[in-house]
């Protein structure tokens, strides 16, 4: 198991944080260029994480408070050359279900207040969750 907070707070302290205008043109340059590559993120219910999806696979998480993307090994190629992916803190995952991370909470939440954890612990449990239980937690 990692410390996803090491892990959050190099991205916080590694990378500046994306602005709305160039997350705005990832989209529109995703869509355009791959007709099999969509986005998923809800912008004005003020979602944390916008996940990005080909052939209905998610491929990759990407934070909007926190200048991070989780990507998957397979797919990675596919978004680095996109300018919004340089700029960010990327973590390489085989599988967005593995359990891989742990962190403490109350670390957390002092650390990264703008990502707030939602999910009680017998739902995700802190100790040992993936990637997309993670997401689930702090959508």
């Amino acid at each position: 198991m990692e410390n996803l907070l090491q892990v959050l707070c190099n991205a916080k302290g590694q990378h500046a944080k994306a602005e709305a205008s160039e997350i705005h043109s990832f989209i529109s340059d995703i869509t355009k260029m791959n007709s099999d590559m969509v986005y998923d993120w809800d912008e004005w219910s003020g979602e944390e994480w916008m996940s990005i999806m080909e052939n209905k696979k998610k491929i990759a998480i990407i934070g909007i408070k926190i200048p991070i993307i989780f990507v998957s090994s397979e797919d990675q190629d596919k978004l680095q050359s996109y300018e919004l992916v340089k700029k960010l803190h990327r973590v390489v995952i085989e599988d967005f279900d593995k359990e891989m991370w742990h962190l403490n909470l109350d670390e957390y939440k002092q650390a990264i207040p703008e990502v707030e954890w939602h999910s009680s612990d017998d739902v995700v449990n802190p100790n040992s969750f993936s990637t997309e239980e993670f997401w689930f937690a702090t959508i």
